[in-house]
C-alpha cells in the first residue's frame, strides 16, 4: 500500500502494439525505471526498438556477452545497474536476472512488457517502484502471447503437482488483468494481507486510465516492420549430449568437431509472433501450405545475413507426417533464389515428435538413426538446410553432421520459426 505507487493494467492485441505504446509514452513516465520482459529475446528486441526511437535504454539479462563467446557474468550487469542508479538511462529492459539484490529507491516506473507467471513475481517486481519518490507507476501489459510463453514454461514442468501450481498461478494473473476491483486490493488479498482496503489511486479506483491505453497506428505499423526484420540467430551446438551415446551415429560424441559442425544459422521469426510468426502458424496448422510472403521474408533475411561461403543449393529436413510441407516450400525458395533444391536428406526411421520429449537429452536420443544422406543426390558447395521450426537445434545438428561427413563444405541451418523463447 505504498502511497506513491499507482497501478494500471493495459490489454494489448500484439507485440507491435506494445512497442508502439512504449515509444509513445515512455517519455511521460517519471524518472528512470525498469521494463520487465519474460524472455531474453524480448529484452533484446525491446531494447533495440527503443534505441531506434531515440531512448537511452539498455538490455539486461543473464546471457549478456561482451566481445567473444564467453558470458561475462556480473561485470557488465553491474555496470548497467550503475547506469540506472545514476539515471544515465531511461530504463533497463530486463528479465528476472535483475533480481532482488538490486536496490534503487527512486525508481519512477516499472513496466511489465508481458504478464509475469505469478502474483508473487509481479508483486516483487512492481514493488521496486516508488520507494523514495512522490509519484511512481506500475504498468502491466497483457495479451495472447503471455499465454503462449506460459504454456511453453508449463511444457518444461515435469512434476504433476508443480504443473498444477503453475496453472493456478497463471489463472490468478489472468484474473488480475481483468479485475474490476482495486488493483492493489487484489494483490493484497492474493498475498493474504490482513489489512485489505482500496488504494484510491489505481486506474480501477479512479475509473480512468493513468496513461492512455491507445497507441499510434502508424507506430504500430512501423513496429510490425521492425519485428519482421528481427531475424533470430541459430547458434551451433558445441557438444554432443553427455548423458548417452548414439548407437547408430557412433562418431557423434564429445565435442562437436569443426568437421561435423553446422554454421551459424537464422530463423525468420518466433512462432506466432506478429511479424512472420503468424504466417508460419497459419501455414503449418491451418492451410497446410506456406505462403509466398514467407518466400519474400526469407529472401530479405538471407540478404541481411549474407552467409559465407555462400550456399549454392538447398536441402531440407524430411517429415513422414507432413511429407510435402517443407520440401514444397524449399523448392519454391530455391527457385526464388536461383539455386537448385535436392532432397538428399532421407528419413529412414520413424520417431516421436520432438515436442513430446521432456528435455534436450531426450530430444537428441530421439534422433538416433532417424536420418541418412542419399549421396547420389548431393550437390557441390555450401548448402542451406531448411526446416519449418526449430527448438533444441538437435535435428539441425545431427543432419548437418551427416552432411559434413559425406563432404558437404558448409551447412547453414535456416528455420521459418523458433518454437521457444529464451528464458533467463
Amino acid at each position: 500500500m505504498r502511497e506513491s505507487l499507482s497501478l494500471q493494467n493495459i490489454q494489448m492485441p500484439n507485440p507491435a502494439a506494445r512497442l508502439a505504446w512504449l515509444a509513445e509514452n515512455l517519455r511521460e513516465l517519471p524518472g528512470s525505471g525498469i521494463i520487465y520482459t519474460l524472455t531474453v529475446r524480448d529484452a533484446e528486441r525491446v531494447t533495440e526498438w527503443l534505441k531506434l526511437k531515440g531512448f537511452a535504454v539498455a538490455g539486461y539479462h543473464s546471457q549478456l556477452q561482451e566481445e567473444g563467446d564467453e558470458p561475462v557474468g556480473g561485470s557488465l550487469r553491474e555496470e548497467l545497474e550503475q547506469k540506472l542508479l545514476r539515471n544515465e538511462v531511461k530504463a533497463l529492459v530486463a528479465t528476472v536476472a535483475l533480481g532482488m539484490g538490486f536496490d534503487k529507491p527512486d525508481i519512477g516506473f516499472v513496466i511489465h512488457y508481458q504478464r509475469p507467471s505469478s502474483v508473487v513475481h509481479y508483486y516483487q517486481q512492481v514493488g521496486r517502484a516508488g520507494r523514495a519518490v512522490d509519484h511512481a507507476f506500475g504498468i502491466l501489459f497483457g495479451g495472447e502471447e503471455d499465454d503462449q510463453i506460459a504454456d511453453y514454461k508449463l511444457d518444461q514442468a515435469l512434476i504433476d503437482a508443480l504443473m498444477s501450481l503453475r496453472l493456478s498461478e497463471q489463472q490468478q494473473m489472468r484474473d488480475y488483468m481483468r479485475t474490476k476491483t482495486c488493483l492493489m486490493q487484489f494483490l493484497e488479498q492474493a498475498l493474504d494481507d490482513p489489512a485489505i482496503q482500496p488504494c484510491g489511486k489505481c486506474a480501477v479506483c479512479r475509473q480512468a486510465p493513468l496513461f492512455r491505453e491507445t497507441y499510434s497506428s502508424e507506430l504500430a505499423s512501423e513496429a510490425t516492420v521492425f519485428l519482421r526484420r528481427s531475424f533470430q540467430v541459430i547458434v551451433p551446438r558445441k557438444q554432443w549430449p553427455p548423458s548417452f551415446s548414439f548407437e547408430h551415429y557412433s562418431d557423434f560424441k564429445g565435442r562437436i568437431t569443426e568437421g561435423l559442425s553446422m554454421q551459424e544459422g537464422r530463423a525468420l521469426s518466433l512462432f506466432n509472433d506478429p511479424g512472420w510468426g503468424h504466417f508460419v502458424r497459419d501455414g503449418k496448422y491451418c492451410k497446410g501450405h506456406f505462403s509466398d510472403e514467407l518466400i519474400d521474408g526469407c529472401k530479405q533475411m538471407i540478404a541481411a545475413w549474407n552467409p559465407q561461403p555462400a550456399p549454392v543449393w538447398i536441402t531440407c529436413v524430411p517429415s513422414n507426417r507432413h511429407p510435402e510441407l517443407v520440401p514444397s516450400f524449399a523448392c519454391r525458395l530455391a527457385t526464388a533464389l536461383g539455386i537448385p533444391f535436392s532432397p538428399c536428406v532421407l528419413k529412414v526411421r520413424e520417431n516421436a515428435p520432438q515436442k513430446e520429449m521432456n528435455n534436450s537429452g531426450q530430444q537428441a536420443a530421439n534422433l538416433d538413426g532417424v536420418f541418412s544422406i542419399e549421396s547420389t543426390l548431393l550437390l557441390p558447395g555450401s548448402v542451406f538446410l531448411l526446416d519449418d521450426m526449430t527448438d533444441s537445434k538437435w535435428t539441425f545438428t545431427v543432419i548437418a553432421a551427416l552432411l559434413r561427413q559425406v563432404g558437404v563444405e558448409a551447412v547453414f541451418p535456416m528455420a521459418l520459426a523458433l518454437n521457444s523463447p529464451r528464458m533467463d
